[in-house]
């Protein structure tokens, strides 16, 4: 449909294309067409991010710098059986498929992507980033892939991930549990608002790594705290505390201050944002 509009611009005034018109030009012999006017617009839109990542002196000692990201996609119902969706109120049959990209930002390839059904979510696909990973290289990922045993396989690699509750810190790797929350308070009370400490992450895995703390604007903290209240998920729990370290960007990461100073941090993890603007295409 949206294909169809967007063609109809191109056409003498009166005539339109259709969604079913444009259906009924689409075929074997249009396959390839379509794939490479895919890949140009998916290409053209990764052009202002692969020049910062040139530029950016940060991925100098990295060697590739992968992004992973998924987006799921709303489909016809008929397709439930190949592309299941989630449950819903009405207990129907519903179809959506989950795309799981991942792209390299120095060489500007995509690297991967796999077309699956929407329960086969981030932290199952977690482990699945080790076959494109070499010593050396780089993976950005959001919470939804936070799974301490992948990062256990990724330690002879690189990795910047988000920090998702309810995951323990620990002071070294026989030491006290960390009070997060309180530490964090301990820290704004010092008019501090990027604090860096390191810690061994997950009370069996014990990660040597960097948590890196950032205030969040107070529009960003209001924002978030509303999208949370909204979140009507039985299996969330978003009590006092929860609420309280959403005025937090909290960051874990293997690689070296030496190489990215705690201040960096935030601005690093903002080329996984950018991946927002392909889903968006």
């Amino acid at each position: 449909r949206i294909w169809a509009q967007a063609i109809s611009r191109f056409l003498p005034m009166g005539q339109r294309l259709s969604k079913a018109g444009l259906q009924k030009r689409l075929g074997p012999r249009q396959l390839e067409a379509v794939k490479s006017l895919s890949e140009m617009i998916l290409t053209r839109q990764l052009q202002p991010l692969h020049r910062q990542c040139q530029a950016a002196a940060w991925f100098a000692p990295i060697g590739q710098v992968l992004v992973e990201d998924s987006v799921c996609i709303r489909l016809n119902p008929s397709l439930s059986e190949v592309y299941r969706g989630g449950r819903n109120q009405t207990r129907r049959p519903s179809a959506v498929a989950r795309i799981q990209l991942a792209i390299e930002l120095k060489s500007l390839q995509y690297t991967r992507f796999v077309l699956q059904g929407y329960r086969d979510n981030d932290q199952k696909w977690s482990r699945q980033i080790l076959s494109l990973l070499s010593a050396g290289d780089l993976v950005i990922r959001d919470m939804g892939y936070f799974v301490l045993s992948s990062f256990e396989h990724i330690m002879g690699a690189f990795f910047l991930t988000r920090y998702k509750l309810p995951t323990a810190l620990y002071e070294g790797k026989q030491g006290k549990r960390i009070d997060l929350l309180k530490r964090l308070e301990q820290a704004r009370g010092k008019g501090q608002t990027l604090i860096e400490i390191p810690v061994w992450a997950g009370s069996h895995h014990r990660l040597p790594l960097r948590r890196v703390a950032s205030e969040v604007p107070s529009e960003v903290l209001e924002a978030r705290v509303r999208k949370a209240k909204k979140d009507r998920n039985p299996r969330t729990r978003h009590n006092q505390p929860y609420f309280a370290l959403l005025r937090w960007n909290i960051f874990l990461t293997n690689v070296s201050a030496h190489d990215w100073p705690a201040e960096q941090i935030r601005q690093i993890y903002g080329f996984r944002w950018q991946i927002e603007i392909i889903f968006n295409v």
